[in-house]
């Protein structure tokens, strides 16, 4: 059985040390994952199938500008990042990432909100 994949992009390292003392405070996975903003959450599929998708997906899009402003709280506790710029994008390439390769691990129970968790 292949392991858990997901999909990430990690934060850029000046909006990383913006988030950086609130993460060190209240994320308890602070030392062990990087601050970023999931695409594809954890599903069993074997690594290269995932980046053969990823890379066909990924690679005929343009650049994604992304931007960070605010805070929002959603259930359980968590504290997100607000994507301000870039949202609608992001949930397109995540929409696109959940076919093929992918397509029977969409949750369609959950609607996708780009964030990045803090």
């Amino acid at each position: 059985m292949p392991a858990h994949r997901a999909v990430i992009v990690p934060t850029p390292p000046e909006a990383d040390a913006d988030l950086a003392d609130i993460r060190r405070r209240v994320d308890a996975q602070y030392n062990s994952v990087p601050s970023h903003l999931t695409l594809v959450f954890p599903h069993r599929v074997r690594s290269d199938a995932l980046l053969r998708h990823v890379d066909t997906i990924a690679g005929a899009r343009r650049p994604i500008q992304v931007q960070l402003a605010g805070f929002a709280g959603c259930q359980n506790a968590w504290l997100f990042a607000r994507v301000t710029r870039g949202n609608d994008d992001l949930i397109a390439l995540h929409d696109h990432l959940y076919t093929g390769t992918l397509a029977a691990a969409l949750d369609r129970t959950s609607i996708f909100v780009p964030h990045v968790t803090v």
